[in-house]
């Protein structure tokens, strides 16, 4: 802990503090106090808050402020100690995961423990998705936590929950050919649908609408685009989201509603998969393939740039 003196020491003023200037000299100031080194400790910050205003009322010496903070933190720290449980590990990963290589993971997870045809998963999106990574080493409850998905603010309980649906060839191809950002001055973040029962082609840097190369299944054979499949998913992932991030737009699908959605969490309904493979490494059966080599002319000029995941 450090304890400044400010009183009567003159502002520096700059850019940064000129607009609050007139705030402060009229007395519109709230101290606010920060201990960083201590989690989720009540009874510190309580004492450490009253200590600051102690120090300013003249009742208490920086000295004895801190002798009171520090006489809290090892009751902190054994409390904590003593409430510490272990997490359960359900298997290792052998070396790191790209997003993408994470996101098709978890599609062939989630397929596996729904037991559906396919699955499909959006990687690089802040909600309803995966923009985690998988790393090397052990997989715990806090690994799948944060591979789970990100959460959108709707007010539709069933948001950001994995959910069933029925979906023709047709409709799949429709998703898989949607982009979240079609900007080609975005697509940087490459944000896209990986499945897990399907194989597909992509062209990052391919003209509007273009982008999906080639879908075919697992086996190499034509896709139905009549058939219809059972399919896992992120209830949400399949429409857009508004500005304000509290409402969906305009569904990919309109009237494709869950069949089925699943009340258990990322951990519940994936730890078992995990476990049962024990170990686990990035896909390397090209059921993702990203073509660099098709791309459209921008600026006048063509630019030709190959790139490997």
């Amino acid at each position: 802990m450090v304890a400044c003196k400010v009183k009567d020491v003159p502002m520096v003023s700059n850019d940064f503090t000129k607009d609050a200037e007139a705030t402060i000299e009229k007395g519109h100031l709230v101290p606010d106090t920060h201990y960083v080194s201590i989690d989720d400790s009540k009874a510190f910050y309580e004492t450490f808050r009253q200590g600051f205003w102690n120090i300013a009322k003249g009742t208490q010496t920086p000295e004895e402020v801190m002798r009171d903070c520090d006489a809290k933190v090892p009751e902190q720290l054994l409390h904590g100690a003593a409430e510490e449980t272990l997490e359960a590990v359900y298997g290792a990963a052998a070396k790191d995961f790209s997003r993408l290589e994470t996101g098709l993971y978890l599609a062939d997870a989630l397929r596996r423990a729904t037991d559906t045809d396919l699955s499909i998963i959006s990687v690089g999106k802040a909600s309803c998705g995966t923009v985690s990574r998988i790393y090397e080493g052990e997989i715990t409850d806090t690994a799948l936590n944060t591979i789970g998905l990100n959460t959108f603010s709707g007010g539709d309980p069933g948001y950001n929950k994995f959910a069933v649906t029925t979906m023709t060839g047709a409709q799949i191809m429709e998703i898989l050919r949607y982009f979240f950002e079609d900007d080609p001055a975005q697509q940087r973040s490459f944000t896209c649908f990986v499945a897990s029962g399907l194989k597909a082609e992509y062209a990052p840097w391919a003209a509007s609408g273009k982008h999906l190369v080639k879908v075919t299944n697992e086996d190499g054979s034509e896709f139905d685009l009549n058939k219809t499949y059972s399919v896992s998913y992120c209830n949400g992932s399949f429409a857009e989201q508004g500005s304000s991030g509290t409402e969906v737009t305009n569904p990919l699908i309109p009237g494709l509603e869950p069949e089925n959605i699943y009340q258990e969490t990322v951990v519940e309904l994936l730890g078992p998969v995990v476990q049962e493979d024990k170990e686990i490494a990035p896909f390397t059966d090209g059921r993702l393939v990203l073509n660099w080599e098709i791309i459209e002319k921008q600026g006048g000029t063509w630019v030709k740039i190959i790139a490997f995941v």
